[in-house]
């Protein structure tokens, strides 16, 4: 509870722990189990950097694996390029080459037919030979019988290319053959590995968070109030919804840490640990039948409530609360806050001249300055690590 010029709070927070221990038990519905004794902080942290470790040597490994696979896959691919190209070309040359083998076998063909038929004056010998006259006609049948020879040869040549050019072809269509299904095996194993990388990545990425929600908190006592939240309005509100008993507020739970998210970033202040100081504040939001504060005055921290005062200070509304209370957290913490800082604009006044301004920059130091009790700073921390290590219990780590 804050403390005022004047006045201190001497004894409020024992007696709100004995009457939330015993006077309201039978009043309050039933709650799930919280996380028992005290949560170490360093404990946690050397946990989860160990599996951090493990996480990060899959991730690496996994990643290995995927880019292996990647490479085989591109080197196969442009082997698959080029034998179908190949393949394409070897095509055409053995239909080429057979077409040239038919095309000499034909002329054998046509040329022994007509040397049958009656020699050299033979119009389509005549026409082979390229020539209208031939100087000496009796030569005709040697003339024909070379020239078949000759043809012969062609064909047999012709035979043994297109034979090549078959089994090149063959060849390149059963390498083409091998290299699309490679290919294929290649591409079906890259998306299990990629799956595989992604999951450990993401998987080392969540260890990563935790990790980095409890280093934020490794100062314990010392942790400081200014800062970014760590932990989201709907966790906060599902751990509440869990792990505490149901809440007399003005506004649903989740809208709530939504206030205390919002304004804590307006603020430059943790909501998320202010949160857990409400927590402490308010008996876990049932705010104890004869406290000083009442559900309706929107008053999350005690703020001006102490031993010689009627009551707190009230607020119109669960927003305007928690800006106040985020706000004065602010100038605890901040010696150079001017109230013309803040946006939204200071709900106080006259928040930058509190005498304390600046004098407070951890939770720790809350102890004995916002309430007199003892190990205040060091139960709100409490607090704060018992909601982590309660959602870190339910996380997929």
């Amino acid at each position: 509870m804050s403390i005022t010029s004047s006045v201190r709070l001497t004894i409020s927070i024992f007696i709100l722990g004995v009457t939330v221990a015993a006077g309201l038990a039978t009043a309050m519905p039933s709650v799930a189990a919280p996380v028992r004794g005290p949560v170490d902080i360093a404990t946690r942290i050397v946990e989860l950097e160990a599996l951090q470790t493990e996480r990060s040597s899959q991730a690496v490994a996994a990643t290995t694996s995927r880019d292996a696979v990647r490479n085989r896959l591109t080197s196969d691919q442009r082997l698959l390029d080029t034998a179908r190209a190949r393949t394409d070309a070897l095509g055409v040359r053995a239909t080429e080459a057979s077409g040239r083998y038919d095309m000499a076998r034909d002329r054998v063909g046509a040329l022994a037919a007509a040397a049958y038929r009656g020699g050299v004056n033979n119009s389509d010998l005549m026409l082979f030979l390229a020539s209208s006259e031939l100087g000496d006609y009796a030569y005709d049948h040697e003339i024909v019988a070379r020239v078949v020879e000759q043809r012969r040869l062609a064909v047999v040549a012709a035979k043994r290319e297109r034979a090549t050019a078959v089994a090149l072809a063959k060849e390149a269509r059963v390498l083409r053959n091998r290299l699309i299904g490679s290919v294929s095996t290649l591409t079906r194993e890259l998306q299990v590995s990629e799956t595989r990388a992604i999951d450990a990545e993401v998987a080392n990425a969540r260890v990563a968070v935790w990790l980095g929600r409890w280093r934020a908190i490794a100062g314990g006592v010392g942790t400081t109030i200014r800062g970014d939240s760590g932990l989201t309005a709907d966790e906060l509100a599902t751990w509440f919804s869990k792990a505490r008993r149901g809440a007399r507020i003005t506004v649903p739970m989740q809208e709530l840490t939504r206030f205390y998210l919002h304004e804590g970033s307006a603020a430059g202040v943790r909501g998320d640990i202010a949160f857990a100081q409400s927590i402490l504040e308010t008996g876990s939001f049932w705010f104890p039948d004869n406290g000083q504060v009442l559900p309706t005055d929107n008053n999350f921290a005690g703020m001006d409530a102490c031993d010689s005062c009627a009551s707190g200070r009230r607020y119109p509304d669960a927003q305007t609360g928690v800006r106040a209370q985020l706000q004065l957290l602010r100038v605890y913490a901040d010696p150079n806050l001017r109230n013309e800082m803040l946006d939204p604009p200071a709900v106080n006044p006259r928040l930058d001249t509190h005498f304390l301004k600046g004098r407070v920059t951890t939770w720790g130091g809350l102890t004995h300055t916002w309430a007199t009790a003892n190990a205040y700073g060091d139960r709100i921390i409490a607090i704060y690590a018992e909601i982590l290590a309660w959602l870190q219990a339910r996380a997929d780590l």
